[in-house]
This record gives structure tokens, C-alpha cells and sequence, in this order.
């Protein structure tokens, strides 16, 4: 009787040991490779960090109008020197203000998954408050269990200065040309002009009555000479101001043609002449 109930048992509880025995292992190399893997990742994840607060470029990533996280990069081109200082910040306020409208209507486009330019360049606003210029490039990433978007970035401020000032060198070449061709076609007749009233003056002898006249008229070549010797001579594009030119950009003759204030004009000048001769 005994043997028999340990033979029925032994047939009912057997398998069910075993099925137990395969689920433990099998569960058991389950977790091992979970665990596993989440060491991998969190591997992963510590490297990938790394790269990011180790990169060269600025990266920010705001969440709902607020700065979620920030690197080393960034902190220092923001005028920051704690992550503190700048995460829980409004991401906008880092925006100079007559970029923000433009920079806030990507966002949200990009958001709701309409294309936009990946990468645009914008001013933006140190710490200090100083503006510099910004390349930057966005998407939108999971952070935090929400879409947010992940901002990086390089420091552009002194290729839009060369920019500018190549820009500028070449319209002062472009003035410089037109003003000396100018001033040689005013001059020629000019000359003739003035040779002329000489002449008249001469020989009209003493006539008091017109004595007036040949000043003015002497005195407005003089005035015209000057300006052609000013025309010949210009270093720089200084706009004209305190005189009502109906909204034409107008140059100021005599400020541009006066020796450069500082010596950053030399190569200007060096490029003007050496196209102008």
C-alpha cells in the first residue's frame, strides 16, 4: 500500500519537480542575461556620457521650455561654471531676443514632426549678457520619459567676423574703384572750368560789379576739388550722419578718406591700392 502511493506520487509529482526544476533554470539564465545586458547598457550609457561632457561642442537638451542638461562645452561658452547654474533655466533666455521668434517657431514645428532646417546659425546671449554667434543643430530625443529636443553647437562668432569684414573689404574696393573713376571724369572738365573763369577774370579787367560772381565760382571749384581729392583717397565706408538723406545710405566723403583710427584698416587699405592701381 505504502509503495503504491510512493509510486503515485512519484508519477504525479515527478514531472511537476522537473518542469519546476527546468523553469528555475531556465529563468535563472534569463536574469543572467538581463542582467547582463543591463550592465551592457548602463556600460553604454556612462560611455556615450562621457563623449558628451568630453565633446568639443556645446549640447544642451531642453525639456518644456526649460534646460534639462548641459555639458562642459556649453557651460563654458554660455559664461557658466557650474551645471547648476544653467540647468532649470528657460532654454529661450539664451536666445538673443530678436532671434527668439524665429528659433521658437522651429521648435515647435520640429515638434510636431513638420521639416525644418536641421542646422541654422543665431545669436545668442552669454551670461554676462555679450552676444555671440552660434551654428546649431537640433532633433528631438526621449529624456526623461518625454520628447525633448537635443541641441549642439559651435561657436561661429569669429568666422561671421571674417565674414563681415571680407564683406566689407570688398564693398570699399568696389567704392574705391567707382570713386576714382569718378573723380578722374570731374576732374577733367573741372580743370577746363576753372582754367576758363581765370581766363574770363582776366580779361574782363576791374569790373567790381562782377567780382562777386568770380569768387563764387572760384570757391565751387575749389569745393570740388576737394572732394575729388577726398574721392581718391578713401580707406573706409563711414556713412554720412546728422543730415537728412531721405533714407539713401549716403558716404561721408571727409570721415572716409581721414587716416584709419586703428591699424586693423591696413589690409583693407593694402587691398583697395593694390586693386586700385
Amino acid at each position: 500500500m505504502d509503495v503504491g502511493r510512493w509510486l503515485l506520487s512519484s508519477a504525479v509529482l515527478g514531472p511537476l519537480l522537473i518542469g519546476a526544476l527546468a523553469l528555475a533554470w531556465f529563468l535563472g539564465v534569463r536574469l543572467r542575461r538581463v542582467s547582463a545586458r543591463t550592465s551592457e547598457l548602463a556600460a553604454s550609457e556612462r560611455q556615450y556620457r562621457g563623449l558628451i561632457e568630453d565633446s568639443a561642442e556645446g549640447m544642451i537638451i531642453h525639456r518644456l521650455g526649460v534646460i534639462r542638461f548641459t555639458n562642459a562645452a556649453a557651460l563654458r561658452l554660455f559664461g557658466f561654471t557650474d551645471s547648476a547654474q544653467a540647468v532649470g533655466l528657460r532654454w529661450l533666455d539664451l536666445i538673443a531676443p530678436d532671434h527668439r521668434a524665429a528659433v521658437t517657431a522651429r521648435v515647435d514645428a520640429r515638434m510636431r514632426g513638420e521639416s525644418v532646417p536641421a542646422t541654422v546659425e543665431l545669436e545668442a546671449l552669454r551670461r554676462d549678457g555679450s552676444r555671440f554667434w552660434l551654428a546649431a543643430t537640433a532633433m528631438v530625443v526621449e529624456w526623461e520619459g518625454g520628447p525633448s529636443h537635443f541641441v549642439s553647437f559651435v561657436d561661429i562668432s569669429e568666422r561671421q567676423r571674417r565674414e563681415a569684414a571680407e564683406r566689407e573689404a570688398e564693398s570699399l574696393r568696389s567704392v574705391t574703384k567707382l570713386a576714382n573713376a569718378a573723380a578722374h571724369e570731374i576732374n577733367n572738365p573741372l580743370t577746363v572750368v576753372g582754367g576758363n573763369l581765370q581766363l574770363l577774370a582776366e580779361r574782363l579787367g576791374d569790373r567790381p560789379e562782377l567780382e562777386r560772381y568770380f569768387e563764387r565760382g572760384g570757391r565751387a571749384v575749389r569745393q570740388i576739388a576737394d572732394m575729388i581729392s577726398h574721392m581718391t583717397r578713401i580707406t573706409r565706408l563711414t556713412p554720412l550722419s546728422g543730415v537728412d538723406t531721405g533714407g539713401v545710405p549716403t558716404l561721408d566723403l571727409r570721415r572716409s578718406s581721414e587716416p584709419a583710427p586703428s591699424t586693423d584698416q591696413d589690409e583693407v587699405k593694402s587691398d583697395v591700392r593694390s586693386d586700385t592701381s
